[in-house]
């Protein structure tokens, strides 16, 4: 009968075991600019050490407001790497046509795309300064 305890403990202990920590989700949001100018669409991801990127829309002002899929809004706390993208094709979205998605030309530098090329990381912390302002230049 002792046995009994001790499995449903072990049991118990699996499952928390299992679950892992609970990684935090800060609120962001920003604006992205391109020699000096809102970057008028586009996207932004934020990468943390692991795990899903927070992901964004830029709007015509260029603000973005980051959410994680799956997750819910902000981006993981701590040091985030982080990249832009802005084509051609997302200025205005193509109905979808059951083919391939174009998206054209890149209208920004091609190291802007890359989380090793961007240069640009930020420590994402409750209590943060917001907006972040991205600076991308030529």
């Amino acid at each position: 009968m002792k046995a009994m305890p001790l499995a449903v403990a072990l049991v118990a202990l699996t499952i928390v075991a299992g679950c892992g920590p609970r990684r935090l989700l800060v609120p962001v949001h920003g604006r992205v600019f391109f020699d000096g100018q809102p970057l008028a669409f586009g996207s932004v991801s934020f990468q943390g050490a692991s795990g899903q990127p927070a992901t964004a829309a830029i709007g015509p002002d260029g603000t973005f407001v980051l959410a994680v899929i799956g997750e819910g809004p902000g981006a993981f706390e701590g040091r985030n790497r982080v990249i832009v993208a802005c084509y051609e094709g997302q200025r205005r979205p193509a109905a979808p046509s059951g083919g391939e998605l174009h998206l054209g030309a890149s209208l920004i530098p091609e190291r802007c795309m890359s989380y090793e090329t961007s240069g640009l990381v930020i420590d994402v912390q409750p209590g943060m300064r917001l907006p972040v302002e991205l600076q991308l230049t030529r």
